[in-house]
């Protein structure tokens, strides 16, 4: 008689992928972005990017972490500026471009901020934030998509091997909003 053995039910690449799944929910997420449905080019609009804080993102950082903003924008556009009425300062540019929250899709570019200061985030758990950006348009005209998506980034300033962790595109972690150039 041949013995059967059992194989286990969370194999490694089971608790991987699930624990993916949770670190990707508890996190931060966006909620809306309110901007403006036509601009006109060559000038600077205004959006404003609201958002929660769902889990403990100290502890998914592994400390305390940098709050993350990523934009995509058509190439040629910029991101000029981004502020919060929730922390003190303006948010700055992280210091790699490398790490974004999803593929770079042809004809746009990611843009990446964060927080000046290092926090132990587990004491916004469950608060909402409200981010106020300022984007500068390029003169093409056209109907253009953006996306926006929040995180956190594990290791700070200068440090070009920071940690991103984003709530994630297509996850419920991100918004995406159409603009009409004119």
């Amino acid at each position: 008689m041949t013995k059967r053995t059992r194989k286990p039910i969370w194999s490694p690449a089971t608790c991987t992928v699930l624990l993916g799944v949770v670190v990707t929910l508890a996190c931060v997420r966006l909620t809306d972005v309110t901007q403006p449905s036509t601009v006109t080019g060559e000038t600077t609009f205004e959006a404003e990017v609201r958002g929660v804080v769902d889990g403990d993102v100290t502890k998914q950082a592994g400390g305390p972490a940098y709050g993350v903003l990523a934009v995509s924008l058509p190439e040629n556009w910029e991101l000029k500026d981004v502020r919060s009425r929730d922390f003190p300062g303006r948010m700055r540019a992280a210091p790699t471009s490398d790490d974004v929250p999803g593929n770079t899709r042809a004809g746009y570019r990611w843009w990446v901020y964060e927080t000046p200061e290092l926090k132990d985030a587990s004491v916004y758990v469950g608060r909402a934030f409200q981010l106020m950006i300022k984007v500068r348009t390029a003169p093409t005209r056209g109907d253009y998509l953006l996306m926006y998506t929040g995180g956190v980034a594990a290791t700070g300033q200068g440090d070009a091997d920071a940690r991103f962790t984003y709530g994630g595109t297509g996850r419920g972690g991100s918004v995406s909003r159409h603009i009409t150039v004119e």
